[in-house]
């Protein structure tokens, strides 16, 4: 089994690459691997030079013109010819003896797609449908908690210069997917830096990032409707009706997520009215009733009426 790492690279300094192409070594003793290191036009431009120098035959670099992160790991997909594909960003690490024992689970059971964890969690071990794990759990929104078979992957790839291109990624990825395993391992190492998207908090930052994610969750909603008019026209099957009860899910989650995400940190009260608006034309604001969320039960009735939510931005601290 060949296993292909895409790795994004902008910026990052030569020890931060250094330290995630060590995380990679041990792999050497489990697997025929290859890594492509994906220069996004860093301005110093000695990303392949780093590589090189490097001189391990499983290293590969290329630079392209700064496109942004979706691009560099399309880039990279393009390229990737191993069995299965997995990312990790520049500024992180895999944590070895954690993803060693997931690379030996992955060439024994050999699923479609094996899923890991960043941080603890309580969710179970899982191993079956993708798309009933979808309709019943939370999905881990980052593309670098999963190894991919990449036959799933081909006609898949990101969505250009956007913000929040995981959660779009990820849930299409589990719309393809058969078989999945989802671990609680925690075998990745990511690393918040001061330039993370998550540290920015200028309202032109938070525009963008609210728009984008509007524009996931209406392109996901297009996908459900998709599933509905195929159940009007033909027989649906019960895969169908899995998938769009998946995909409901996930939707309703990722707008319960703006909405937090607006009274966290909307900057300004236009903002937050401008996005708030936008969701209630997709028809999910205020959060429409939706069963088997526990905390979404309770976010919708602390948010119930636009004032409620600029309320809750004064005292966010105490709910959220």
């Amino acid at each position: 089994m060949t296993l292909s790492f895409i790795i994004p690279c902008y910026r990052e300094s030569r020890e931060q690459l250094n330290h995630a192409l060590d995380s990679l070594l041990f792999l050497n003793a489990l697997c025929d691997w290859e890594a492509w290191v994906v220069d996004d036009g860093s301005p110093e431009g000695k990303v392949c030079e780093w590589v090189a120098e490097r001189n391990d035959r499983h290293l590969h670099a290329v630079r392209q013109d700064n496109q942004g992160l979706s691009m560099a790991r399309n880039a990279g997909m393009d390229r990737a010819r191993g069995e299965y594909v997995a990312f990790l960003d520049a500024d992180d690490e895999l944590i070895p003896e954690q993803y060693a024992a997931l690379v030996t689970l992955l060439l024994r059971e050999r699923p479609d797609v094996l899923g890991l964890r960043y941080k603890a969690t309580r969710t179970p071990y899982y191993d079956g449908e993708a798309l009933a794990f979808m309709a019943q759990h939370d999905v881990v929104p980052s593309a670098c908690t999963y190894l991919i078979r990449r036959a799933l992957l081909e006609g898949l790839r990101f969505t250009p210069g956007i913000y929040h291109e995981d959660e779009e990624f990820v849930t299409l990825l589990f719309l393809r997917a058969h078989r999945l395993i989802m671990t609680p391992v925690v075998a990745y190492r990511y690393n918040v830096t001061q330039g993370s998207i998550v540290r920015k908090r200028d309202e032109a930052h938070l525009s963008k990032r609210f728009n984008d994610m509007l524009g996931v969750i209406a392109r996901l909603q297009q996908k459900s409707q998709d599933y509905v008019h195929s159940s009007n026209v033909t027989c649906v099957t019960d895969a169908d009706s899995l998938a769009l009860k998946a995909l409901t899910r996930r939707i309703h989650v990722l707008a319960m997520c703006l909405v937090v995400a607006l009274v966290r940190e909307g900057s300004s009260t236009s903002l937050v009215r401008t996005s708030l608006a936008r969701l209630s034309a997709l028809h999910l604001y205020p959060l429409p009733p939706f069963s088997g969320i526990r905390r979404y039960a309770w976010i919708r009735l602390l948010t119930l009426r636009p004032w409620m939510v600029n309320v809750l931005r004064k005292v966010k601290r105490v709910f959220f």
